[in-house]
C-alpha cells in the first residue's frame, strides 16, 4: 500500500550521525574562532558574525550526512554554543589585550618609582594628619586637579584618608619590588575580568538575542531542508 504524499516520513529523517555532530562541533569552535578573532583584531563585536556561525554549523552538519529532526535539533544547539562561547571569548581576549596595553602605559617602572615616593611621603606624615597639610600633600604630589592647597574639595580629602591614604601605607609596609608591584595589579585586572564577562551575560540585549535566534534558526533550517 502506498501512502499518501503527506504521511510519507523523509527516507534521511532517522539519520542521525555521530560524524555529523562532530562534525557540527568543530563548525561550532571554527565559527566561535572566527568570532573571537575579529572581535580580538579589531576591538569591535559584529553581531552577524551570528549568522555566519549557524551557517558553519549547519553546513557542517549537512556535508557529514546529518539529517533529520534530531540532527537539525544537535545543530541548532552547537550554534548556540557557537556564538555565544564566541562572543565570550571575544570578549575575553579583548579585554585580556585591554589590561597588558593598559600595564604598558600604567604600570611602569616610573610609576612604580612615583608610588614609593609618594607612599613614603604620606608615611612620614605620621598619624592625624591635619585637612591643611593633607591638601598640601595631596597637590604636591598629583592626587588632585586643584592648583592649590585651599582649592582641594572636602569630599577629595574625604576619599584620600578613606582609600587612598590607607593603600600607600599598606605599600609602604610591604614595599614590594616593581615586578611584585606589577604582578599583583595585574592580578587585580584579571579578577576583574571576570566580573565584566558576568556583566556581559546578563547584560545580553534583544539584539545579541535576535541574531542568535538568525544563526541558530539557520543551522536548523539548513538540516532540515537537505532532510526531504
Amino acid at each position: 500500500m502506498t501512502l499518501p504524499e503527506e504521511d510519507r516520513i523523509p527516507r534521511a529523517e532517522s539519520a542521525f550521525s555521530p560524524l555529523a555532530l562532530v562534525s557540527a562541533f568543530g563548525a561550532a569552535v571554527v565559527g566561535a574562532a572566527i568570532w573571537a578573532g575579529i572581535a580580538y583584531f579589531t576591538d569591535y563585536e559584529i553581531g552577524w558574525i551570528a549568522w555566519i556561525v549557524g551557517g558553519l554549523v549547519g553546513l557542517g552538519t549537512t556535508a557529514a550526512g546529518g539529517r533529520g529532526v534530531a540532527m537539525a535539533g544537535a545543530a541548532a544547539l552547537l550554534a548556540l554554543v557557537g556564538i555565544f562561547g564566541g562572543k565570550l571569548t571575544g570578549m575575553h581576549f579583548a579585554t585580556q589585550k585591554g589590561i597588558a596595553q593598559q600595564a604598558d602605559t600604567n604600570l611602569t617602572r616610573a610609576a612604580y618609582e612615583r608610588l614609593v615616593t609618594n607612599a613614603r611621603d604620606w608615611h612620614a606624615l605620621g598619624a592625624d594628619v591635619p585637612d591643611a597639610a593633607l591638601a598640601t600633600f595631596m597637590v604636591d604630589h598629583a592626587w588632585t586637579n586643584a592648583s592649590s592647597a585651599e582649592q582641594v574639595a572636602g569630599e577629595e580629602l574625604s576619599f584620600f584618608r578613606a582609600e587612598t591614604g590607607p593603600g600607600l601605607l599598606a605599600f609602604h609596609a610591604a614595599s614590594p619590588s616593581y615586578d611584585d608591584w606589577r604582578a599583583d595589579e595585574m592580578e587585580r585586572a584579571r579578577v576583574g575580568l571576570g566580573d565584566l564577562l558576568d556583566d556581559a551575560v546578563e547584560g545580553l540585549n534583544s539584539i545579541d538575542l535576535v541574531f542568535a535566534f538568525l544563526g541558530l534558526a539557520t543551522a536548523w533550517s539548513m538540516v532540515m531542508k537537505a532532510s526531504v
